[in-house]
C-alpha cells in the first residue's frame, strides 16, 4: 500500500518561502496540543494537521519522522527544490541554494533524510525572527537596561550583562556556522516537540478533550465541541473505531515494543553524546549544544514513557500481554531501571525523576500487583484471551532477573517494584506450598474413595458422577502444578535452602535499605500539581494511582505505620499546598473513598487513633474532602466528622471511673466508664464563674463503653459519638485559654494547631464547592449556607459571645505579636493557615472579615509598619516563611476582588424575587457594620503593605526561583488589580463611583511608581521580572514552574500598561513621568517577549500600544520606538507580528496586531510606520533611491492590500482592525495611495462586499453584533474610497472608479444617514427597571472609563464584565430574561449606534467626494444626492436618543443635506418643483424648539441656511447683478414708467429691486408651496428676526450678526418665490403682527451703541438691509414711509457718523469701513425702492435726506475719477488732462461696491430730475456730479486692463469672483469681478446718457 501523501504535513516549498504558507512545525504543533485557551488546537490548520493521514502514520510511529538518508529521500530533495517548484529569488528573502546546501548539511551530519533535514530548514528559516530576538541583549540594549534602572549593577539584573555591540551581533547571527548552530538547535527542538506531540496526542485519543482554564467562558462550548469533533475524526481515522470517553487502550498495545525501542535510542543518544554522535559536526558544536543534547535525549525518554503509561493505564486492569511485559523488563533490567543516570547540569537534573517515576509506574502496572495477588489466590477468573505473565516461565525470569539486579544494586528507584515483586512472590510461594500440601492430602483421599467405590454397584457409582460444570476448588486440577511451579523452584526455592529467604530479602531491601516510602513521596510529588511537578495536571493524578495499588496491598504486611501512613498523605495531595488544592483534581481522593480496603487500613486506623495521634486523621480527612463531585462519596468525610463514633486519649491521672468487663454484646469493649469525663473542665480558678457563663458540652457521659489501647497504659479508646468539628473548634479556644481549661485531650501542639485550622479551611471550601456546581445565584446562596454551616458546627461549644471566626482571630493576632526570631516554623504555619482560613470564610462572611483587618495589626497603617513584612524580615524566606508570604498574598489579592465583586452588594438591599427571597437576609447580614471607609482604609493599606512586599522580594533569598516568582507575580497582581479597579468605570458626577473605595490605594500606588524619588526603587522589580522572561525554561515537562514564570512576566506587563494608562491623568507637570523614560529605555524586552511565549505576546504588544499612546498624548515629538529599538530588534519584532498568527490565523490575535500598526501610524512614530509601511528598516531605505513604486510583499501594507481582496472571507473583528489599518495608512501616509495602485483587486472586493450586504435592521434581527460590524466595516471602506478618489482626482483619473462606486451604494444609501439602531424603548425600560431592582445604584455607575478598551459588541458601553463580578449574588442578574441579558443587548445597540455614527461621517466624506467627481455630468447621483439630503432632514425630525449622542449628529446631518443641496444648486441641478423638499425643510424647522437657544442655535442656523438654498432653487429665470439696482435694459423700462404716470408702483411689483436682482416667473407656484413661504416669512422671519433683536438688547449674550444676517437672506429668498408678488398684503400683516418694521427702525436707531469687536456698528446695516428686502414690496415701502422712516435715518446717531470725512471702504477705521457699507448697500437702495413705491409725493423727502450726505456724494464721484481728472468740476477738466499722464489723476482702487453706490446714485438722480420737470419747486436738486460721472465710466470702459489693474476684491465672496471665470463677456473680461464691475458701467452709462440726451 502506497504511503499517504505528506503535501498537509510539508506543503510546497515555493510557497513556504514566499510567505502564502506557514510550516507547522512540531513545536507549534506541541503548543496547540497544551494550550490552555484551546484557540490553538481547534484552529483550522491544526485539526487539519493532526487529522492528515501521514501525520498520524508519524505519530504512531515517531522513529520515521527523522529517519536516516535514502536514495528516494535524496531525489525527493531535488524534486522538493526543483525550479518547477520554487522560483529562484531575486530579493534576500531566501536564497535556493543555500536552503539545498543546509539541508544536505543537516542531513550528513544528523544523520536523517533529507526531506526531514529541508523541512527543519524552512522551519529555521521561518522562525529566524524569533529565533533572533531571544538571542543575547546587545551592548546598546544592556545600557538603556541599566539607565531603566538608574545605574542598578548589572548583577543584580539578570541577562544585562553584555558587551557585543548590535551590528556585531546581527553579523554574528548572520554567519554561515551560526546558522548550522540553529539547525541543529531547532533539529533538536523538533525531536522534543514531536515526543511531547505524541504524548499529548495519545493523552487527547485516550482520555477525552483536555481542561481549557483560560478559554473565553462564551467560546468555551463551541471549543469543546470542536474538540471532542477532531477527537472522533482522529480516532476514526487512526484505529477505525467510534471513539468513548476513554478508549480502550489494547489497540494501542502493537505500539509499545516500538516506543521501547525509541527508549533504547535515547538512552543510547544520551549516553553517547552529540560529538560521538553527531562526528561531521565539527567546530559548529558547543557546550549549549551538547547540554541541548542530552536534555533532548531524556526530554524525548520521558515523553515516550509517558506514552507507554497512557497505554498501559488504559488497558483496564487485566493482565497486560506477556510479550509487552517482557519487553519492558527487558529494557528497565537492561537499563537499571534508569536509575543510573546522574545529572550533568541542572536542565538534565529536571529530568531525571520523572524518568524514574514512570519507570516505577509503568513497571508497578505491567506487575498488576492486585490482580497478580487475586490470581495467585484463586479470587477471580481471566477474562477473554486474557494471559497472565505468571504463567510464562521465561517472563517471569525476565522480570526476576531485572528487579533482583536492581535490588541487589539498591536502585532506589524500583523499590516500589521490588516491593510489589516480593508481594508477589509472597503470595507464589504461599500458594505453592498450600497446593502442595492439598494436593497429598487430596491424593491420599482419592485413594481411599477409589478403594471404596470399586466396592459399590455401577449405579451407585454412576449416580456420584459430576453434573454440568465441576468447580476447580479442590479438584486435582487446581491441585496439579502450576506453570511458574517450575520459576519457584529454580529462582526462589533453592534461595531459601541457602539462607534468609529472597523474598524477605527483596523486601527488607525495599523498605530498608532504599527507603521505598520516601521514594514514593518523592515521585508523588513530581507527579502532584505543585511547583515542582513534572507532569501536566491531567497526567499526575493517574500516576499517583498507581502507588495507591501498592500502599494497599503492603498494608497486610507492613502494616500501619507512619511511612505509609505519609506515603499515602503525599499521594493524596501531589505537592499541593491547602490553599493550592485545584477544584477539578479528584481523582486520587475519589479511588480512596471507592477502596473499602484503604479506608480500612488507613482511615479506619487513623481514626481509631484519633485525638490521641491527632495529626494523621485529620489530615487524611482535610485530603479525602476534595472529592466534592461524585455522588454518594461526596458526603463521606463531612459525615464522618460530624458523627464520629469514638474518641482515643489518656484518661486523666488518677480517674478511676470505669470497670472492667466481659459483655458478649459489647465483644469489642473491655471496660466501661462509671462517671462522667468532662474533656474540658474548668480550671479551679474559674470554675465559679464557669458555673454561671458555660453550658456544659463535650461530656463523656457514664455508661459508655471502650477499650485500652495498651495495656496498663491509660490510652482508652470510648464509643462516644460527637462531632469532631465541634471539638476542634472547642480545642483551638481552649488553646487560647489555657487558663481556664484544663482539657482532658490536653492542649493542642502549634502543629496540631495549623492541621486543625486546615483541615476547617478545608471543609468550608469543599462544601461551598459542592453546592455551587452550577455558578447560579441560587447556587452561590446554597454554598454560602454550607459553608457557613461547617463555621456554626466549628463554633456549636464555644462561649455564647464566641465563635469559630473570633477564636482563630485571636490566634492570629497573639502570634503576630512575637517577632521574627520567637516565630519558628511551627508557629508560621499557623499563621499561614489562619490567614488561609480567614481567605476561606471571606465570601460567606466578608463583613467580619474587613472588620477584623480593619483592627488586625498584619497590615502597613500611615502611623506604624505592618507584622507582615516584619515576620517575614529575615533575609532568608524558609519554607515556612514562604508559605505565609505567599498565602498573605493570596488573602490580599481576595480581599481586593471582594471589595470590587461586592461593590454593589454592599450598596443596595435587593427586593425578594421568586427563590432568592430566603436568601435575602444572608446576603443583607453579612455586609452588616462595615462602611465603605473601612474598606477604603484597609484598600491603602494592602496597598502599602504590598508595595513594600513587592520591593522586598528582590532582596530576599528564596530557596528556589520559582517562589519568587509565585510571590512576585502575586503582589503585581494586586496592584494591577487596584489600579485597574480604580480606574476602569467612569465617575458619575452625581453619585459616588461604585469603586470609590479604591481610588486613595490607587493614587499611592501610583505615585510610587511615578516620582522620580522613588521610580527607580519600584521599577526595579518590574525590569528584573521582565529580564527574567527572556530566560523562560523551555522544558516540555513541568507546567506549573513554567506558568509561574509566565505568570511573572505577563503580571509585570500588564501593571507597567495599567500604569502608563493612567500617567495622562496626574499632573507631572507637563513632563514625560520618570515611567515613561524607563519602559521606552527597556522597549526591546517587551518586543523581545512578544517572540518568546505566546502568553507574553498579548500583553506585551499591550504595553508597546500603550507607551506608544501615552507618549503621543503627552509630547507633540514622542519619542522613537524604533530608535530605542534599534533596527536590527525592529526587523525581527515587525517580523514576528507580520505573520499574522500563522499557521494558527486567530482573527482575535491578528486583529491584536493589526491594531497595534495603527496605533503607530496614528500617534507620530514616523521611523517606525515607514519600517512597517515599505518593509525595509530606515538603514535599508537609505540604499535604494528613496521612492516606492512597489510594495514590498513583506511590508503590512501588501500584507493588507492582498487580504482585503478576500474581505468577504475574514471575521470580523479581524477585518475591522485591518480596514483601520488600512485608513490609517491612507489618511496619514498619502504616499501609501501611490504605492498600492495597479492591481486593484481589493478596490472590486471592497465593493463588491459593500454591495451584498443586507440592510442592518435585517442583520440585527438574527445577529445584532454582525450587523454592527459590517456597519463599521462599510465605514472603513466609505473612507477608503473617499481617500481614493480624493487623490486619483488630483491625477485626473477618478471618473471610472467613481461611477463604479456609484453603482454599488445601496447599502449607504439605506443606511447612511439614518442612523435608527438606537432602541429607546430598550435603553429607558432598561435604566428605569435596573433602577428600581437595585436602589441606590444607577445604571450610569458600569459606564466603561476611556481608560479601558472598548470594542464593538456586549462590552461596548457598560462594563459587563465588572457588573457580572458586581451582581453575581442576585437572581435577577441571570438567566435568559436577567438583567445581564438586558445590558448585552444594550452594548450591542450602542455599538449598532457607534457604528452607524462611524458610518454616516464616512458615507459624508465619500458622498462629497462623488460629488466633486461626478457632478454635473452622471445622471444616478444628482437624485442619490437630493434623496440623501431629504433623508437627513427627515431622521431629524424623528425622535432621536439621549442628546449626549444625538445633538451632534443631527448637526452632522444638517450639515450634510446642507452641503448636498449646494452642490445640487451650484449646478442647478435642484429639482423644478421643489414643493416636496420646502414642505420637508419647513417641517423640520418647525420641529425645533427654542431654536434660538444658545444649545440649538447652530443647528437652526443650520436648517435656516438649507431653507435659503431650497427658496432660492424654486426661482427660474433669475440674473445676478449688483446690490439693490436693477440690471441691464430694465433701467429704461423703471424710467419709463415713473415718466409715464408718475409711479413705479406696477413696475416694481413684477421686478423688485432687490439685493439679488429680477426674477421672471415661470409659472405660478401651487397653492401649498405659497402657504409654506408665508408660514415661513412668519414663525422664522419675522417671529426670529424679533427675538434676535431682543437678544441683542440683552448685554449677558453673545452678538448674533450672523443670524440677522441669515434671516434677511431668507427673506430675500422668501420675497422671490414665484407667486409672493400676488401676497404683499399678507406680508406686511405678518410683519404688522410682530412689529418688525418698528424693531428693525429701532434697532437702527441704536445701533451706535451696539457695538461689536473693534466697535463695528455692525447692527446698523443688518437692520437696514432686512428693511431693505421688506422695500422691495411696495405696499411694505409704503408703510415705511408713513411711520416716518426717512425721519429716523436721518436723525439716528449713527447718520451722524455717517456724515463725517473719512467715510470709505479702505478707512482704517471699522465703524468708518461700516458706515459706508450702511450707506452704499442699504441706505441708496431703499431710498429708491421708497421712491419707487411712492414716487412724486415721497420725491422731495429722498433728494433732502440724499443732501444730508453731502460728503459722500462728492466722495462718490471722486472714488470713480479717471487718472488725471479733476476731483472739483468739470469746467477744470479739460485743463488737466496734462496732470493725468504725469499721475495728478485718482490712483485710488476701485471697488465692486463703489460702482454699485454710482449706480444707485444714478438711478435716483434720474428719477428725480425726470420727476423735477413738473415738481422743480417741490423737489431740491441733488449735489450729484453725473456728468464728471458718466466721463469716468467712458474712461473706464474704454481701458480695460487699466481697470482690471485697479479693480481690488472686499471681502471673501469678491475674491472668489476674482478667480472664477467670467460668464458672459469673456472677451472683455477676464473674471467675473470684473465682469460684474463692467455690467454695472454698462448701466450707469445707460442712464447717464440718457440723461445727457435730454
Amino acid at each position: 500500500m502506497a504511503p499517504p501523501p505528506d503535501n498537509v504535513y510539508f506543503p510546497p516549498l515555493g510557497g513556504l518561502l514566499e510567505g502564502e504558507t506557514a510550516l507547522l512545525s512540531w513545536k507549534l504543533i506541541a503548543s496547540a496540543l497544551v494550550d490552555t485557551a484551546g484557540d490553538r488546537l481547534t484552529s483550522a490548520a491544526v485539526t487539519e494537521f493532526l487529522k492528515d493521514p501521514f501525520v498520524l502514520e508519524l505519530l504512531k510511529n515517531p522513529a520515521t519522522t527523522f529517519a536516516p538518508s535514502t536514495a528516494q529521500s535524496a531525489a525527493a530533495l531535488e524534486t522538493r527544490t526543483a525550479a518547477i517548484h520554487v522560483t529562484p529569488s531575486s530579493t534576500d528573502k531566501y536564497d535556493l541554494k543555500t536552503i539545498q546546501a543546509d539541508a544536505r548539511w543537516l542531513s550528513k551530519t544528523a544523520a536523517i533524510n533529507e526531506v526531514a533535514a529541508l523541512r527543519i530548514v524552512v522551519v529555521e528559516l521561518q522562525s529566524r525572527p524569533h529565533t533572533f530576538l531571544a538571542s543575547p541583549l546587545s551592548s546598546q540594549d544592556a545600557t538603556n537596561v541599566r539607565k531603566a534602572a538608574s545605574g542598578s549593577s548589572s548583577s543584580s539584573l539578570p541577562a544585562a550583562e553584555t558587551t557585543v555591540d548590535a551590528d556585531v551581533l546581527w553579523t554574528e547571527f548572520n554567519t554561515d556556522q551560526s546558522r548550522q548552530r540553529r539547525l541543529l538547535a531547532t533539529y533538536l527542538s523538533e525531536r522534543r516537540a514531536l515526543a511531547k506531540s505524541t504524548d499529548h496526542f495519545t493523552s487527547l485519543i485516550l482520555h477525552s478533550a483536555p481542561v481549557f482554564p483560560n478559554a473565553d467562558t462564551t467560546a468555551l462550548p463551541a471549543v469543546n465541541a470542536a474538540i471532542e469533533t477532531l477527537r472522533s475524526e482522529i480516532v476514526k481515522g487512526s484505529l477505525g473505531q467510534a471513539p468513548g470517553a476513554d478508549l480502550d487502550g489494547r489497540a494501542f498495545l502493537k505500539s509499545i515494543p516500538t516506543y521501547v525501542a525509541e527508549l533504547r535510542g535515547c538512552m543510547q543518544r544520551a549516553g553517547a553524546g552529540i560529538q560521538e554522535s553527531l562526528k561531521c559536526a565539527g567546530s559548529v558544536v558547543t557546550e549549549e549544544l551538547a547540554h541541548d543534547w542530552v536534555q533532548t535525549a531524556l526530554a524525548e525518554a520521558v515523553h515516550f514513557l509517558s506514552v507507554i503509561f497512557l497505554v498501559l493505564q488504559a488497558c483496564g486492569r487485566t493482565f497486560l500481554s506477556p510479550a509487552v511485559t517482557a519487553e519492558w523488563f527487558s529494557f528497565v533490567g537492561e537499563y537499571g531501571f534508569l536509575d543510573g543516570i546522574t545529572p550533568g547540569f541542572e536542565a538534565m537534573a529536571e529530568l531525571i525523576l520523572p524518568l524514574k517515576t514512570l519507570v516505577c509506574v509503568n513497571s508497578l502496572i505491567l506487575l498488576n500487583l492486585n490482580r497478580a495477588i487475586g490470581y495467585l489466590d484463586h479470587d477471580l477468573e481471566l477474562e477473554g484471551d486474557e494471559e497472565p505473565y505468571i504463567n510464562d516461565t521465561d517472563v517471569l525470569d525476565t522480570i526476576h532477573g531485572a528487579i533482583v539486579s536492581a535490588a541487589e544494586g539498591g536502585l532506589a528507584t524500583a523499590s516500589p517494584v521490588f516491593l510489589s515483586w516480593s508481594l508477589i512472590l509472597h503470595r507464589m510461594d504461599v500458594s505453592f506450598q498450600e497446593r502442595t500440601e492439598r494436593r497429598d492430602l487430596a491424593q491420599n483421599q482419592r485413594a481411599q474413595d477409589g478403594f471404596e467405590l470399586d466396592n459399590q454397584p455401577f449405579h451407585i457409582h454412576q449416580s456420584l458422577q459430576p453434573r454440568g460444570r465441576r468447580s476447580s476448588v479442590g479438584s486435582i486440577v487446581s491441585l496439579e502444578p502450576a506453570r511458574y511451579d517450575g520459576f519457584l523452584n529454580e529462582q526462589i526455592l533453592p534461595h531459601a535452602a541457602e539462607g534468609e529467604p529472597l523474598v524477605p530479602r527483596l523486601a527488607m531491601a525495599a523498605t530498608d535499605q532504599c527507603q521505598v516510602y520516601d521514594v514514593v513521596i518523592a515521585m508523588a510529588n513530581c507527579a502532584g500539581g505543585g511547583a515542582d511537578a513534572a507532569f501536566r495536571p491531567g497526567l499526575g493524578p493517574r500516576i499517583r494511582l498507581v502507588f495507591l495499588e501498592l500502599l494497599t496491598a503492603s498494608f497486610p504486611i507492613v502494616g500501619y505505620q507512619a511511612d505509609p501512613l505519609s506515603a499515602l498523605l503525599s499521594v493524596l495531595s501531589g505537592g499541593h499546598e491547602t490553599w493550592d488544592l485545584p477544584d477539578d483534581d479528584e481523582t486520587v481522593a475519589r479511588a480512596v473513598l471507592k477502596d473499602s480496603r484503604l479506608l480500612q487500613f488507613y482511615v479506619q486506623n487513623s481514626l481509631n487513633r484519633f485525638p490521641y495521634e491527632f495529626t494523621p486523621f485529620v489530615s487524611i480527612s482535610r485530603l479525602l474532602a476534595a472529592c466534592t463531585s461524585t455522588p454518594g462519596l461526596s458526603d463521606i468525610v463531612v459525615e464522618s466528622l460530624l458523627q464520629t463514633p469514638s474518641l482515643t486519649f489518656t484518661l486523666p491521672p488518677g480517674f478511676e471511673g470505669y470497670a472492667m468487663i466481659d459483655d458478649v454484646d459489647h465483644a469489642t469493649a473491655t471496660m466501661q466508664l462509671t462517671e462522667d469525663i468532662p474533656l474540658f473542665p474548668t480550671g479551679a480558678s474559674r470554675k465559679r464563674l464557669a458555673y454561671y457563663n458555660e453550658k456544659q458540652v463535650a461530656v463523656i457521659p457514664a455508661g459508655s463503653y471502650g477499650r485500652f489501647m495498651i495495656d496498663g497504659s491509660g490510652i482508652v479508646n470510648i464509643d462516644y459519638e460527637h462531632s469532631t468539628i465541634a471539638l476542634l473548634g472547642k480545642r483551638l479556644d481552649a488553646n487560647l485559654s489555657d487558663d481556664m481549661y484544663e482539657p482532658v485531650l490536653g492542649f493542642l501542639q502549634q502543629s496540631e494547631v495549623a492541621e486543625a485550622i486546615r483541615l476547617l479551611a478545608a471543609l468550608v471550601r469543599s462544601e461551598v464547592r459542592k453546592a455551587s456546581k452550577n455558578g447560579q445565584p441560587a447556587d452561590s446562596a446554597r454554598a454560602s449556607e454550607a459553608g457557613l454551616a461547617i463555621v456554626q458546627e466549628a463554633s456549636r461549644d464555644l462561649e455564647q459571645a464566641k465563635d469559630i471566626v473570633s477564636v482563630i482571630c485571636d490566634t492570629l493576632d497573639n502570634l503576630i505579636q512575637d517577632g521574627p526570631a520567637e516565630t519558628d516554623e511551627s508557629r508560621m504555619a499557623v499563621l499561614a493557615v489562619c490567614v488561609d482560613f480567614l481567605l476561606a470564610i471571606l465570601p460567606l462572611c466578608p463583613g467580619r472579615v474587613w472588620s477584623y483587618m480593619a483592627r488586625c495589626q498584619l497590615l502597613n497603617t500611615e502611623s506604624s509598619a505592618g507584622r507582615l513584612c516584619i515576620l517575614t524580615g529575615a533575609s532568608d524566606v524558609v519554607s515556612e516563611r514562604f508559605n505565609f508570604l505567599n498565602v498573605s498574598i493570596r488573602f490580599l489579592s481576595g480581599l481586593v476582588q471582594n471589595a470590587m465583586n461586592s461593590a454593589v452588594q454592599r450598596k443596595v438591599a435587593t427586593k425578594p424575587n421568586g427563590r432568592s427571597n430566603q436568601h435575602k437576609s444572608n446576603d443583607d447580614s453579612i455586609w452588616l457594620g462595615t462602611s465603605d471607609k473601612t474598606l477604603t482604609q484597609v484598600s491603602l493599606s494592602i496597598a502599602q503593605t504590598v508595595v513594600d512586599v513587592y520591593e522586598n522580594t528582590s532582596t530576599w533569598k528564596f530557596a528556589s526561583e520559582v517562589q519568587r516568582a509565585s510571590l512576585v507575580s502575586g503582589a503585581i497582581g494586586i496592584l494591577q488589580d487596584i489600579v485597574v479597579n480604580a480606574s476602569s468605570l467612569e465617575s458619575p458626577t452625581e453619585q459616588e463611583s461604585l469603586v470609590a473605595c479604591f481610588e486613595p490605594a490607587a493614587q499611592f500606588i501610583i505615585k510610587s511608581f511615578l516620582s522620580s524619588s522613588s521610580s527607580s526603587l519600584r521599577f526595579q522589580p518590574l525590569l528584573t521580572s521582565l529580564l527574567l522572561g527572556l530566560e523562560l525554561p523551555q522544558s516540555t515537562l513541568y507546567p506549573q514552574r513554567y506558568k509561574l514564570a509566565v505568570d511573572r512576566v505577563v503580571a509585570a506587563l500588564e501593571l507597567s500598561a495599567a500604569l502608563l494608562k493612567v500617567t495622562n491623568h496626574v499632573d507631572t507637570t507637563g513632563k514625560a513621568p520618570e515611567l515613561e523614560t524607563q519602559i521606552f529605555q527597556i522597549a526591546s524586552l517587551p518586543a523581545r517577549l512578544c517572540a518568546l511565549s505566546d502568553s507574553t505576546l498579548r500583553p506585551a504588544l499591550d504595553l508597546l500600544t500603550d507607551l506608544i499612546v501615552t507618549a503621543a498624548a503627552r509630547a507633540s515629538e514622542p519619542p522613537s520606538l524604533l530608535g530605542y529599538l534599534g533596527p536590527q530588534i525592529s526587523r525581527s519584532f515587525l517580523g514576528v507580528l507580520l505573520a499574522m498568527d500563522k499557521p494558527f490565523k486567530r482573527p482575535t490575535e491578528a486583529a491584536r496586531i493589526w491594531k497595534f500598526f495603527s496605533t503607530i501610524l496614528r500617534h507620530r512614530q514616523q521611523w517606525m510606520a515607514n519600517c512597517l509601511l515599505t518593509g525595509k528598516t530606515p538603514r535599508e531605505a537609505l540604499q535604494t533611491d528613496g521612492k516606492v513604486t512597489k510594495l514590498s510583499s513583506d511590508s503590512a501594507l501588501a500584507k493588507a492590500k492582498e487580504a482585503l481582496k478576500s474581505i468577504a472571507t475574514l471575521p470580523h473583528v479581524e477585518s475591522l482592525a485591518m480596514l483601520d489599518f488600512f485608513a490609517a495608512a491612507q489618511n496619514y501616509w498619502p504616499w501609501t495611495i501611490f504605492a498600492i495602485r495597479g492591481d486593484n483587486d481589493y478596490l472590486d472586493s471592497m465593493r463588491a462586499y459593500v454591495r451584498d450586504l443586507q440592510p442592518a435592521a435585517t442583520t440585527a434581527k438574527t445577529d445584532a453584533v454582525a450587523a454592527c460590524n459590517e456597519a463599521r466595516i462599510a465605514a472603513y471602506i466609505a473612507e477608503s474610497f473617499a481617500m481614493q478618489l480624493y487623490h486619483m482626482r488630483q491625477m485626473g483619473t477618478e471618473e471610472v472608479f467613481a461611477r463604479d462606486v456609484v453603482q454599488d451604494i445601496d447599502y449607504y444609501i439605506r443606511d447612511g444617514v439614518a442612523v435608527g439602531g438606537y432602541n429607546a424603548s430598550l435603553h429607558a425600560n432598561f435604566q428605569r427597571n435596573f433602577g428600581n431592582r437595585y436602589t441606590g445604584c444607577s445604571l450610569d455607575q458600569f459606564k466603561r472609563s476611556m481608560l479601558q478598551r472598548r470594542d464593538l459588541g456586549p462590552q461596548f458601553y457598560y462594563a459587563l464584565d465588572l457588573a457580572d463580578r458586581m451582581l453575581s449574588f442576585d437572581a435577577a442578574w441571570t438567566g435568559s430574561k436577567g438583567f445581564q441579558k438586558e445590558m448585552q443587548t444594550a452594548n450591542v445597540n450602542l455599538s449598532l449606534v457607534d457604528a452607524q455614527i462611524a458610518l454616516f461621517h464616512a458615507w459624508e466624506v465619500l458622498l462629497l467626494e462623488l460629488s466633486v467627481c461626478l457632478l454635473p455630468k452622471n445622471r444616478r447621483l444628482p437624485v442619490v444626492m437630493l434623496q440623501l439630503a431629504e433623508q437627513c432632514l427627515a431622521a431629524n425630525q424623528n425622535r432621536q436618543g439621549p442628546e449626549l449622542i444625538f445633538v451632534k449628529i443631527a448637526q452632522s446631518r444638517a450639515n450634510l443635506a446642507l452641503l448636498l443641496l449646494q452642490r445640487l444648486a451650484e449646478y442647478a441641478l435642484l429639482p423644478k418643483d421643489v414643493s416636496q423638499l420646502l414642505l420637508t425643510v419647513w417641517t423640520s424647522i418647525h420641529s425645533v424648539e427654542n431654536p434660538w437657544s444658545v444649545e440649538r442655535t447652530p443647528y437652526f442656523r443650520t436648517l435656516l441656511r438649507i431653507l435659503y438654498i431650497v427658496l432660492r432653487g424654486s426661482r427660474r429665470g433669475q440674473a445676478e447683478s449688483g446690490s439693490g439696482a436693477v440690471a441691464g435694459a430694465g433701467a429704461n423700462a423703471l424710467i419709463g414708467s415713473v415718466e409715464g404716470d408718475g409711479t413705479a408702483a406696477a413696475a416694481a411689483g413684477k421686478a423688485p429691486a432687490t439685493q439679488g436682482g429680477t426674477v421672471s416667473e415661470d409659472g405660478a407656484m401651487v397653492v401649498s408651496t405659497t402657504q409654506t413661504v408665508l408660514n415661513v416669512l412668519d414663525r422664522v422671519v419675522a417671529h426670529g428676526f424679533r427675538a434676535l433683536v431682543t437678544i441683542v438688547h440683552d448685554e449677558e449674550t453673545e452678538s448674533r450678526p450672523e443670524d440677522l444676517a441669515l434671516l434677511t437672506a431668507v427673506l430675500q429668498a422668501c420675497l422671490s418665490t414665484p407667486g409672493m408678488s400676488d401676497c404683499q398684503s399678507q406680508v406686511l400683516n405678518i410683519m404688522a403682527s410682530h412689529d418688525v418694521l418698528h424693531v428693525a427702525t429701532s434697532l437702527f436707531s441704536w445701533s451706535d451703541k451696539l457695538l461689536v469687536d473693534d466697535r463695528d456698528p455692525v447692527y446698523g446695516e443688518l437692520s437696514l438691509l432686512f428693511l431693505l428686502e421688506l422695500s422691495a414690496l411696495p405696499v411694505v415701502a409704503e408703510q415705511l414711509a408713513c411711520d416716518g422712516f426717512l425721519s429716523h435715518l436721518t436723525s439716528a446717531g449713527l447718520a451722524a457718523h455717517m456724515r463725517r470725512p473719512g467715510v470709505s471702504p479702505f478707512s482704517d477705521v471699522a465703524a468708518a469701513q461700516r458706515c459706508y457699507s450702511i450707506w452704499a448697500k442699504a441706505v441708496l437702495p431703499l431710498l429708491l425702492n421708497i421712491l419707487i413705491a411712492l414716487g412724486t409725493s415721497i420725491a422731495p423727502e429722498i433728494a433732502y435726506v440724499l443732501n444730508q450726505f453731502p460728503t459722500l456724494l462728492e466722495t462718490s464721484v471722486q472714488r470713480l475719477e479717471a487718472p488725471g481728472l479733476s476731483r472739483t468740476s468739470a469746467a477744470t477738466l479739460r485743463d488737466t488732462t496734462s496732470k493725468s499722464a504725469k499721475g495728478g489723476g485718482g490712483d485710488a482702487p476701485l471697488t465692486l461696491l463703489s460702482v454699485n453706490e454710482v449706480h444707485s446714485l444714478a438711478l435716483l438722480t434720474r428719477v428725480l430730475e425726470v420727476l423735477r420737470v413738473n415738481h422743480a419747486r417741490d423737489i431740491a436738486p441733488v449735489a450729484w456730479d453725473g456728468a464728471l460721472v458718466l466721463e469716468s465710466v467712458d474712461f473706464w470702459l474704454s481701458r480695460p486692463r487699466l481697470l482690471r489693474e485697479r479693480l481690488v476684491p472686499l471681502g471673501a465672496r469678491e475674491g472668489e469672483w476674482r478667480s472664477a471665470e467670467a460668464q458672459h463677456f469673456k472677451g472683455l473680461a477676464e473674471n467675473r469681478l470684473e465682469e460684474k464691475v463692467l455690467q454695472l458701467m454698462g448701466v450707469v452709462k445707460i442712464i447717464l446718457s440718457d440723461d445727457e440726451t435730454e
